[in-house]
């Protein structure tokens, strides 16, 4: 290095030699050839990132502890190198693993973090990612009005992206809160728009999901052939993805559907089987439903001291998650249960709690008119948009490539002017 940095202190004449001659050209060579392998090691590591974010992400049901540490590590290789992209989908990951494991407060304010990331990027796709999720947070405390206005946010972003796949999360959204609504008809076609999509992506964890809440409707209007048929789909696919989640769903509502017809004992063994899993892997939202559903199938055995000792487990986890919906759920089976035991003090208390509960959500209460009317207009065919992540590591490579062709040009032009 010296010896070029006197080379330079040399006349005009000295330094135009240089210029020409073969180690300037070789030392260029290399320069260039450094600065193109820097470029490109740079994009791989973006590259290394976003995989390793693709592992955290499929880890997000199944081990949320996982895949929260290992977005926790992404998040900061992410932010050495200012890849704003991967602080983004690590901070969202981190928000939906506390969606699944129902801590509403922390999931919030790591979406918005995500948020803030999204709009620096300046991605109305992962604006809407933000929202939607947001959404499904606020299904653990049973706020319908903000889970409808996230999810209005978010349809509104997504309608214009031509992505099948998350207009499909969006009908199926709105079909969830159609079916809360007892508007079954509307959850219904909401759910077959969703299910055309899905079908087309091949998404077997949506179908499967869609194929649950079909038969919920067909439980409803009474067709109990139709309502096992179509659990018994969704739990095929459950089982081929192990989506151990939705496959205690399925569980749940077959034991459901058998303690309705009185068969109690396939009732208490699909119940339990949904109870086994969610313990496992502490899905504590619905676990707090399971609970009550323990406690039914005792009480329907006219076990009441069993039915109520589960009944106390489903309230005490339902308030540490401020799950209100399993807190009304089981506060309810409370007050029949000590009805029937003749305790009309303890039944009066507990039918206030539900009451009390129901008033305050009473404020976040929705009608059919708060919806975006997704029926009027014919919608366009919808085309899968291409993967968002960029490969850097072929742009460096492509540029580094031009970069030496260019050098060589102007190094044998420079060659023939000087002969």
């Amino acid at each position: 290095m010296f010896a070029t940095l006197r080379r330079f202190t040399g006349n005009y004449s000295e330094r135009l030699d240089y210029f020409h001659s073969k180690e300037f050209g070789m030392k260029y060579l290399m320069s260039t050839f450094f600065s193109f392998l820097f470029l490109a090691t740079y994009g791989q590591n973006e590259k290394s990132i976003l995989q390793k974010i693709e592992i955290a992400e499929g880890l997000i049901v199944s081990d949320p502890k996982a895949a929260q540490i290992k977005a926790s590590e992404q998040f900061v290789a992410s932010k050495e190198l200012g890849f704003d992209l991967g602080s983004f989908r690590c901070h969202l990951i981190v928000g939906r693993t506390y969606i699944v494991t129902s801590e509403f407060n922390l999931a919030m304010s790591t979406l918005e973090i995500a948020h803030d990331f999204a709009k620096k990027l300046n991605s109305p796709a992962y604006e809407s990612d933000c929202f939607y999720y947001m959404g499904l947070a606020h299904y653990i405390t049973g706020d319908m009005s903000a889970q409808l206005d996230y999810q209005k946010k978010a349809f509104e972003l997504r309608k214009d992206l031509n992505d099948p796949k998350r207009l499909a999360e969006s009908y199926h959204a709105f079909g969830n809160l159609h079916l809360n609504l007892n508007e079954d008809s509307l959850a219904e076609n909401n759910y077959l728009l969703a299910m055309d999509i899905r079908k087309t992506l091949d998404d077997k964890e949506g179908i499967a999901g869609l194929y649950n809440n079909l038969a919920l409707i067909e439980n409803k209007r009474g067709n109990v052939k139709e309502y096992h048929s179509l659990l018994r789909q969704s739990i095929s696919l459950n089982v081929l993805i192990n989506n151990q989640r939705h496959l205690a769903t399925n569980y749940g509502n077959l034991g459901v559907s058998f303690l309705d017809l009185g068969e109690l004992d396939s009732a208490w063994l699909y119940t339990n089987l949904c109870y086994e899993i969610r313990k496992k892997n502490d899905y504590k939202d619905h676990l707090a439903g399971t609970y009550c559903d323990l406690g039914d199938i005792k009480y329907a055995q006219e076990s009441y001291g069993e039915a109520i000792e589960y009944y106390r487990s489903g309230i005490d986890l339902a308030k540490s998650i401020g799950g209100n919906e399993w807190l009304i759920k089981n506060y309810r089976a409370m007050a029949r249960t000590y009805e029937k035991l003749g305790d009309l003090n303890n039944s009066s208390k507990y039918t206030q709690k539900a009451n009390s509960i129901e008033d305050s959500l009473a404020q976040s209460a929705i009608s059919e008119d708060s919806f975006p009317d997704l029926f009027e207009e014919e919608e366009e065919p919808i085309e899968p948009v291409e993967k968002e992540a960029t490969n850097y590591l072929w742009y460096y490579i492509a540029s580094g490539a031009a970069l030496l062709v260019l050098f060589f040009v102007i190094y044998q032009r420079r060659k023939q002017t000087r002969h």
